[in-house]
């Protein structure tokens, strides 16, 4: 799967590609983030297709790098719940919360949501 996702390609020139990005950016994500360029390439590619086919951008991806070390069903099973209460986030900093930070986030927006319903 590597090597088809790959081909020649490093793991930083896929990052480069599918962020849209220069390998200088790349670069700085990955001193901030290490582990990244550890991360799978299926699984790199999993996340890219989840998050750009939920409406998100290269830009808010390099503004938010964890997401490609986060649980992808934890992405998604967030943004399902926040959806579902009429909440779309405009950022993917939400769906990277720890549990309890986006727990009480979420009581929040439901409660917000609420009171605009009554």
């Amino acid at each position: 799967m590597r090597k088809q996702l790959l081909g020649e390609s490093s793991v930083v020139e896929y990052l480069c590609q599918q962020l849209q990005c220069d390998i200088e950016t790349v670069e700085y994500l990955s001193s901030k983030y290490p582990s990244v360029l550890r991360v799978h390439v299926s699984k790199l590619k999993e996340i890219f297709d989840f998050v750009y086919g939920e409406g998100f951008t290269p830009q808010q991806v390099c503004q938010v790098p964890r997401i490609l070390l986060h649980s992808l069903e934890t992405t998604k099973s967030r943004l399902t719940e926040l959806r579902n209460i009429g909440y779309n986030p405009q950022s993917l900093i939400v769906l990277c919360k720890s549990k309890r930070q986006y727990t009480q986030f979420f009581e929040h927006v439901k409660r917000k949501q609420n009171q605009l319903c009554d």
